[in-house]
């Protein structure tokens, strides 16, 4: 947005020596949509589709030239995020510190919760996209309606570890042209990557989901003085009971959850 804002007066009014030629800028932009393909990946082979933010850089490079003809960037150095314009729908709710938040109602200055469970601040908030969605829903019932381009961190069933703490089925050190993490037994893939290989069917019909999520780590809040202690609240909400503060356990959990509960 700043290099947008930057160079907006310079393309009608030109910029010392510098003018913008649109035909000049749109060039490479076509010949990349029109001869170049996807080296790698599931898209493999595919024609490419430059996003918005793509042919705007590719356009300011190749745009402004002199009277001569010569461009004035022969060279770009040009760094993205990873995940960068990533789409969810604008009422998915994301746990704060300060409570759950629509994703419409987040800004810069903000915190979130990061997969290491400490709060996370944003730094950066993107245009909204019109993008192709998908409603993904997860096993415990939960949904989330994310873009087809959405990258998750995602685990294989033969990405599982056997008794010897190994791999299984792991060998190779990508999964269709994208980089496996050996440590974490992940890999990051698309949405519209995932729909494409949900299921997997044996021959005898026997049929299980192909992805997991792998799950974040606890979430950890600011030190608070609460009326009931957390350990002793969860006790009572799984195991006591509703019309009194009587609680319920096996003979062999007894000794450990009155140590719990008493502390």
């Amino acid at each position: 947005m700043r290099l947008c804002e930057m160079l907006r007066p310079r393309f009608a009014d030109g910029y010392r020596k510098w003018r913008y030629d649109r035909d000049r800028a749109r060039r490479p932009v076509e010949f990349i949509e029109r001869f170049c393909c996807i080296p790698s990946g599931r898209k493999f082979g595919r024609p490419m589709a430059l996003e918005p933010y793509e042919k705007f850089v590719i356009e300011v490079a190749f745009g402004f030239v002199d009277d001569d003809g010569c461009r004035q960037f022969n060279e770009v150095f040009w760094y993205i995020a990873k995940k960068n314009g990533k789409a969810l729908s604008l009422d998915t709710p994301i746990p704060t510190p300060d409570g759950y938040k629509t994703m419409a109602d987040i800004h810069p200055g903000d915190y979130v919760y990061g997969v290491d469970g400490k709060p996370s601040k944003v730094l950066v908030e993107s245009e909204i996209f019109d993008k192709p969605m998908y409603l993904v829903t997860f096993e415990d019932g939960e949904q989330v309606k994310a873009s087809a381009d959405h990258v998750w961190t995602v685990q294989h069933r033969c990405f599982r570890r056997n008794d010897n703490g190994k791999n299984k089925n792991l060998s190779s050190k990508t999964y269709h042209g994208h980089h496996i993490d050996q440590e974490h037994r992940t890999v990051d893939l698309t949405t519209e990557e995932i729909a494409q290989d949900v299921c997997y069917t044996s021959s005898n019909g026997y049929r299980t989901y192909n992805w997991r999520v792998p799950m974040s780590a606890p979430i950890e809040h600011e030190e608070a003085n609460l009326p009931i202690d957390p350990y002793t609240f969860g006790v009572w909400l799984g195991d006591g009971a509703s019309a009194s503060n009587r609680v319920t356990c096996d003979d062999r959990d007894l000794e450990e959850m009155t140590m719990n509960v008493a502390r």
